[in-house]
């Protein structure tokens, strides 16, 4: 029974020693910034008043019907780029 048991704890400690690494994410601004865009301008439009947006790329200005006063291209650290269209603000995620 003990040799079993002793040879089953060898295997798993062999298989775990192949196996992998785990690797945290790591935080990803492009994938957090849609959201927190999208919750300012809906904050502008149900208030009927214009909001301001902070982020790490600027300030982004809603009107009071949720349009952006100035479009523009994000650049992101890991090269990725966010293109906010001019109007109702449109993302497109390049």
């Amino acid at each position: 029974m003990l040799n079993e048991i002793l040879i089953v704890l060898l295997m798993l400690g062999t298989l775990t020693a192949f196996a992998p690494p785990v690797r945290m994410m790591e935080s990803d601004e492009r994938r957090i910034f849609p959201a927190s865009y999208l919750l300012a301008q809906s904050e502008a439009i149900a208030s009927s008043l214009p909001r301001d947006f902070a982020s790490a790329q600027g300030v982004i200005h809603f009107n009071e019907n949720g349009n952006v006063r100035k479009a523009g291209t994000l650049h992101f650290s890991n090269g990725r780029k966010i293109v906010i269209e001019l109007g109702g603000g449109r993302l497109v995620l390049r």
